[in-house]
């Protein structure tokens, strides 16, 4: 009875322990991974499309909003991530989706990681937002005055920031109340 007994208890254990490990890679997997890779065009400094999929390159940001496109800063980018590309295949690892159905990740071409490429020439920032990766690539193109950084801007997140306050409007005023004297 006592071998009995064994038999059972290890039959038991070791399932759980196989399902516990399956769980384990389960979880440290992105729920969204995926590898797309192929020839690349730029919709703007930080996103390609890439064999018809939308790739915005995670952890950087290089916004056309008006700040950036008034200085001549947003097609610029474009232009730039255009030119890393050109002729080149691109491979891309995305992590997730975000809100506009963009996967976002990491992309090189040539052996080259484009998202730090961009903002270590200074044509993209490190969005802090979402990540650090790119913050000594940031200050080295800074230190050197490299594309944005040549002049005076607002970093593009603190101009969304700003634009998505003012339109909102001022805050309603509540009437007066009056107190009995």
């Amino acid at each position: 009875k006592v071998a009995y007994d064994l038999f059972t208890q290890v039959s038991y254990i070791a399932p759980m322990r196989s399902l516990s490990i399956l769980l384990l890679i389960a979880y440290a997997l992105p729920a969204h991974a995926e590898v797309v890779s192929g020839p690349a065009y730029a919709v703007d400094g930080d996103t390609l499309v890439l064999n018809g999929k939308h790739m915005r390159l995670a952890g950087i940001d290089a916004s056309t909003a008006s700040v950036m496109a008034s200085l001549g800063i947003g097609e610029e980018a474009k232009r730039q991530l255009d030119s890393i590309i050109a002729g080149q295949t691109v491979y891309c690892q995305g992590e997730e989706v975000d809100q506009y159905n963009r996967l976002l990740g990491t992309c090189s071409a040539n052996r080259t990681n484009i998202n730090a490429t961009m903002v270590e020439y200074g044509w993209a920032t490190a969005f802090r937002a979402y990540s650090d990766d790119y913050l000594a690539h940031e200050h080295r193109a800074r230190s050197a005055e490299a594309g944005v950084w040549k002049s005076e801007f607002a970093l593009p997140e603190q101009h969304r920031i700003a634009a998505r306050e003012a339109s909102r409007g001022p805050a309603p005023v509540s009437p007066a109340r009056r107190t009995k004297n």
